[in-house]
Protein backbone atom coordinates (compact mmCIF):
# COMPACT_ATOMS: atom_id res chain seq x y z
CA UNK A 1 0.00 0.00 0.00
CA UNK A 2 1.48 3.31 -1.07
CA UNK A 3 0.91 6.68 0.52
CA UNK A 4 -0.45 8.97 -2.14
CA UNK A 5 -2.14 12.32 -2.38
CA UNK A 6 -5.54 10.67 -1.86
CA UNK A 7 -4.47 9.44 1.59
CA UNK A 8 -3.37 12.92 2.55
CA UNK A 9 -6.49 14.66 1.18
CA UNK A 10 -8.79 12.08 2.71
CA UNK A 11 -7.46 12.87 6.20
CA UNK A 12 -8.90 16.37 5.82
CA UNK A 13 -12.40 14.91 5.36
CA UNK A 14 -12.40 12.30 8.11
CA UNK A 15 -13.98 13.69 11.26
CA UNK A 16 -12.51 12.71 14.59
CA UNK A 17 -14.91 11.70 17.35
CA UNK A 18 -17.61 11.21 14.74
CA UNK A 19 -19.73 9.32 17.26
CA UNK A 20 -19.71 12.22 19.75
CA UNK A 21 -21.52 15.53 19.82
CA UNK A 22 -18.77 18.13 19.75
CA UNK A 23 -18.80 21.90 19.60
CA UNK A 24 -15.52 22.12 17.70
CA UNK A 25 -15.45 19.49 14.93
CA UNK A 26 -11.95 18.33 14.10
CA UNK A 27 -10.62 16.26 11.22
CA UNK A 28 -7.76 13.78 11.38
CA UNK A 29 -5.69 16.26 9.33
CA UNK A 30 -6.44 19.06 11.85
CA UNK A 31 -5.33 16.77 14.66
CA UNK A 32 -2.16 15.65 12.83
CA UNK A 33 -1.19 19.28 12.20
CA UNK A 34 -1.73 20.19 15.85
CA UNK A 35 0.33 17.18 16.97
CA UNK A 36 3.15 18.24 14.61
CA UNK A 37 3.11 21.80 15.98
CA UNK A 38 3.18 20.50 19.56
CA UNK A 39 6.14 18.29 18.58
CA UNK A 40 7.94 21.40 17.29
CA UNK A 41 7.35 23.21 20.59
CA UNK A 42 8.51 20.24 22.66
CA UNK A 43 11.55 19.57 20.43
CA UNK A 44 12.56 23.23 20.68
CA UNK A 45 12.26 23.18 24.47
CA UNK A 46 14.37 20.00 24.58
CA UNK A 47 16.97 21.51 22.19
CA UNK A 48 16.73 18.52 19.86
CA UNK A 49 18.73 18.50 16.64
CA UNK A 50 17.12 19.66 13.40
CA UNK A 51 17.32 16.11 12.03
CA UNK A 52 15.56 14.58 15.04
CA UNK A 53 12.95 17.36 15.03
CA UNK A 54 12.30 16.78 11.32
CA UNK A 55 11.85 13.04 11.92
CA UNK A 56 9.45 13.69 14.79
CA UNK A 57 7.38 16.15 12.76
CA UNK A 58 7.06 13.63 9.90
CA UNK A 59 6.01 10.96 12.42
CA UNK A 60 3.46 13.37 13.90
CA UNK A 61 2.00 14.34 10.54
CA UNK A 62 1.59 10.69 9.56
CA UNK A 63 0.87 9.09 12.93
CA UNK A 64 -2.78 8.40 11.99
CA UNK A 65 -2.24 7.77 8.25
CA UNK A 66 -3.96 4.38 8.45
CA UNK A 67 -7.20 6.24 9.17
CA UNK A 68 -7.10 7.47 5.56
CA UNK A 69 -8.11 3.91 4.66
CA UNK A 70 -9.98 2.79 7.77
CA UNK A 71 -11.70 6.04 8.76
CA UNK A 72 -11.77 7.42 12.30
CA UNK A 73 -11.27 4.61 14.76
CA UNK A 74 -13.04 5.44 18.00
CA UNK A 75 -10.89 5.42 21.12
CA UNK A 76 -13.04 2.83 22.88
CA UNK A 77 -12.52 0.18 20.18
CA UNK A 78 -8.92 0.99 19.19
CA UNK A 79 -7.55 -1.53 21.67
CA UNK A 80 -9.80 -4.48 20.84
CA UNK A 81 -7.27 -7.11 19.66
CA UNK A 82 -8.78 -7.56 16.17
CA UNK A 83 -9.00 -3.80 15.60
CA UNK A 84 -5.51 -3.23 16.97
CA UNK A 85 -4.18 -5.93 14.62
CA UNK A 86 -5.83 -4.28 11.58
CA UNK A 87 -4.49 -0.84 12.57
CA UNK A 88 -0.99 -2.24 13.05
CA UNK A 89 -1.14 -4.01 9.68
CA UNK A 90 -2.07 -0.83 7.81
CA UNK A 91 0.46 1.20 9.77
CA UNK A 92 3.21 -1.30 8.83
CA UNK A 93 2.20 -1.14 5.17
CA UNK A 94 2.50 2.64 5.14
CA UNK A 95 5.65 2.63 7.28
CA UNK A 96 7.45 0.33 4.86
CA UNK A 97 7.63 3.27 2.43
CA UNK A 98 8.99 5.87 4.81
CA UNK A 99 12.06 4.87 6.84
CA UNK A 100 11.28 7.39 9.57
CA UNK A 101 8.03 5.55 10.26
CA UNK A 102 9.67 2.12 10.40
CA UNK A 103 10.23 2.28 14.15
CA UNK A 104 8.08 -0.33 15.84
CA UNK A 105 6.89 2.30 18.28
CA UNK A 106 6.19 5.94 17.65
CA UNK A 107 8.64 8.14 19.38
CA UNK A 108 7.53 8.97 22.91
CA UNK A 109 7.53 12.69 22.08
CA UNK A 110 4.97 12.08 19.29
CA UNK A 111 2.82 10.07 21.70
CA UNK A 112 3.08 12.86 24.27
CA UNK A 113 2.10 15.46 21.66
CA UNK A 114 -0.80 13.24 20.54
CA UNK A 115 -2.15 12.96 24.10
CA UNK A 116 -1.47 16.63 24.78
CA UNK A 117 -3.56 17.55 21.75
CA UNK A 118 -6.34 15.31 23.04
CA UNK A 119 -6.13 17.04 26.42
CA UNK A 120 -6.24 20.51 24.83
CA UNK A 121 -9.11 19.49 22.54
CA UNK A 122 -11.22 18.09 25.36
CA UNK A 123 -10.41 21.11 27.48
CA UNK A 124 -11.75 23.33 24.68
CA UNK A 125 -14.90 21.21 24.49
CA UNK A 126 -15.44 21.45 28.26
CA UNK A 127 -14.83 25.21 28.29
CA UNK A 128 -17.40 25.60 25.53
CA UNK A 129 -20.01 23.86 27.68
CA UNK A 130 -19.76 20.32 26.31
CA UNK A 131 -19.79 18.21 29.46
CA UNK A 132 -20.71 14.93 27.77
CA UNK A 133 -19.35 12.01 29.86
CA UNK A 134 -17.29 10.77 26.88
CA UNK A 135 -15.49 14.13 26.67
CA UNK A 136 -14.71 13.95 30.39
CA UNK A 137 -13.53 10.35 30.00
CA UNK A 138 -11.29 11.30 27.07
CA UNK A 139 -9.78 14.15 29.07
CA UNK A 140 -9.08 11.86 32.03
CA UNK A 141 -7.55 9.27 29.69
CA UNK A 142 -5.25 11.91 28.14
CA UNK A 143 -4.16 13.11 31.59
CA UNK A 144 -3.48 9.54 32.77
CA UNK A 145 -1.45 8.62 29.67
CA UNK A 146 0.51 11.89 29.79
CA UNK A 147 1.39 11.18 33.43
CA UNK A 148 2.55 7.68 32.47
CA UNK A 149 4.60 8.92 29.50
CA UNK A 150 6.35 11.65 31.52
CA UNK A 151 6.61 9.91 34.90
CA UNK A 152 10.35 9.23 34.53
CA UNK A 153 11.32 12.54 32.91
CA UNK A 154 10.82 15.67 34.99
CA UNK A 155 11.89 17.94 32.11
CA UNK A 156 9.24 16.52 29.76
CA UNK A 157 6.64 16.65 32.54
CA UNK A 158 7.45 20.33 33.12
CA UNK A 159 7.24 21.13 29.38
CA UNK A 160 3.85 19.42 29.08
CA UNK A 161 2.58 21.21 32.17
CA UNK A 162 3.86 24.55 30.84
CA UNK A 163 2.17 24.09 27.44
CA UNK A 164 -1.07 23.05 29.14
CA UNK A 165 -0.88 26.03 31.51
CA UNK A 166 -0.33 28.47 28.63
CA UNK A 167 -3.38 27.05 26.91
CA UNK A 168 -5.52 27.17 30.06
CA UNK A 169 -4.67 30.84 30.57
CA UNK A 170 -5.98 31.85 27.13
CA UNK A 171 -9.59 32.89 26.58
CA UNK A 172 -11.87 30.31 25.01
CA UNK A 173 -12.05 30.47 21.24
CA UNK A 174 -15.63 31.50 20.36
CA UNK A 175 -15.89 28.83 17.65
CA UNK A 176 -16.82 28.87 13.99
CA UNK A 177 -19.29 31.55 13.02
CA UNK A 178 -19.63 32.97 16.54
Amino acid sequence: MKINVNNIVRLSYIKRFSMLRVNYPQTVADHSYRVAMLVLIIADRLNLSEKKTYELVIQALLHDIEESVLGDVQYYIKHIPEVEKALDEYKRKFASQIPILNDEDEDRIVKIADMLDLLLYTEDELRSGNTHPDIIQLRERAQRILNELTSDDSELKEIVFDIYSQFRNQPTYPGPGK
